[in-house]
């Protein structure tokens, strides 16, 4: 087992190495504004002394900032309910996609800064402090239409009488032969004969196709189409269509959205947020710290850089990703944190009882990790079947799921890097540190 131990200690250390230097870039990336003053100082101190080298492109670090949620930017959130005419109907997952990218497009068309989500049923406007709120109700109210003009003088399109609510389904599907994407209309016994008389009356025309008033493409007429179903061959790209669809579906509907919470935050209140939430979780590592180190010596001071590697580059990966940052994605930082805790404290109690028990210190790292090995696992499994479970609970029994979405897929990626690679780094620290520290048990016990 010695041997091995020699033969392995060289990749060991390799592998320790690469992750502290990962660690220091994630924290020069999540503090760009620190390291970059102390970039500025290097350059006024060390140009002076250097002609031929020109530090004046010296890399600044990169500074791309966090991805805040409405709990910690501030400003309003509008929870809007889509109704159809006939209030027993549900809205379709599909035309719900399309409400939303609907509503994103007036946005735009308006220059107002919105975040646009779908929580189960509803869609969420969330807009800063500063936004004009008159222009949002008035944003929010329009008319959803989905409208099929005929061609003019001058190459202008003019409305006809053929509009979405002739419409009894908007499909999309894939050309078998050339691959090409399709949008399949089928309108009901009305419309088919709307269309009918349209088409026949504008043979060698255009027929402009209009979603909630924006012109989205326009349709060649080549002869009259009877039956009420119409196949659109697309030149375009596949996800493209499929939002085009989604969106003529959902304007066919024609729904009306009914504001059913309003809630609002100054910007202020959440920076006190922010400063309250990271003061607690300071003050929590530094807890942490102590009794890891008070109760496990080195095992628990190792234990706890990994836990603040782990952090570092967790933040890092919400930053570069980006993750949105609100209380969701937090909250499952934090679960994942706990069962890593409870992981690798464990461990060192474990180490620490064999270290006691006057084993070789070789032996009591693979006793320990052979012993609670299984013991690791299950806690990782109960911790996934704890977090399925609350999902497809809270899916049912909850309102809002945005921040269950975010909650558990925070933690889910937290227990799975868990799972994998801390308590394996902790076995390959503890491994290399015996030829220096193997002997000093009063480090370990």
């Amino acid at each position: 087992m010695l041997e091995k131990l020699k033969i392995n200690k060289k990749k060991i250390s390799w592998g320790i190495f690469i992750f502290l230097i990962l660690s220091l870039v994630a924290s020069g990336l999540l503090w760009p504004t620190q390291i970059n003053d102390k970039i500025d100082f290097l350059k006024e101190k060390i140009n002076p002394y250097v002609n031929k080298i020109s530090l004046s492109n010296l890399y600044d670090i990169y500074q791309k900032p966090f991805k805040l949620g409405w709990d910690f930017i501030g400003g309003r959130r509008l929870i809007y309910q889509p109704v159809l005419e006939d209030p027993e109907q549900q809205v379709p997952d599909e035309a719900l996609i399309g409400i939303q990218k609907i509503i994103e497009q007036r946005f735009a068309i308006y220059e107002q800064k919105a975040q646009v989500k779908i929580d189960k049923k509803n869609v969420v406007i969330e807009v800063g402090d500063k936004e004009d709120i008159e222009m949002i109700t008035e944003i929010m109210n329009q008319e959803f239409s989905l409208e099929f003009r005929e061609e003019a003088e001058s190459e202008l399109f003019q409305p006809t009488d053929l509009t979405g609510k002739y419409l009894e389904a908007v499909s999309f599907s894939i050309d078998q032969t050339d691959q090409k994407p399709l949008i399949l209309l089928r309108f009901n016994e009305e419309g088919a004969k709307i269309l009918e008389e349209l088409t026949r009356r504008n043979e060698g025309k255009r027929l402009g196709v209009y979603v909630d008033g924006v012109p989205v493409f326009p349709l060649q007429i080549t002869e009259a189409v009877s039956g009420g179903s119409v196949q659109i061959k697309m030149d375009a790209q596949i996800d493209s269509v499929k939002v085009l669809t989604q969106m003529m579906g959902a304007s066919s509907l024609s729904p009306s959205l009914k504001m059913v919470s309003e809630k609002t935050r100054t910007n202020q209140e959440a920076q006190v947020l922010i400063r309250n939430i990271v003061k607690g979780f300071l003050f929590g590592l530094l807890a942490i710290f102590w009794l890891m180190v008070i109760i496990y010596k080195l095992t628990g001071l190792i234990s706890f850089i990994l836990v603040l590697i782990y952090t570092l580059l967790f933040l890092l990966f919400f930053k570069l990703y980006p993750i949105t940052v609100d209380f969701g994605s937090i909250s499952g930082l934090l679960f994942s944190l706990i069962i890593i805790l409870i992981s690798l404290g464990l461990i060192s109690k474990s180490f620490k009882k064999e270290i006691r028990k006057g084993k070789s210190y070789g032996i009591a790292v693979e006793e320990t990790l052979a012993t609670y090995k299984q013991i690791i696992e299950k806690i990782n499994f109960i911790a996934l079947a704890l977090l399925l479970i609350f999902f497809f609970v809270a899916k049912i029994f909850l309102v809002e799921s945005i921040f269950i979405n975010n909650f558990v897929s925070i933690a889910f990626l937290g227990i799975m890097v868990n799972f994998i690679f801390l308590v394996l780094a902790l076995k390959k620290i503890l491994l290399m540190l015996e030829n220096p520290l193997g002997k000093m048990n009063y480090l370990w016990k």
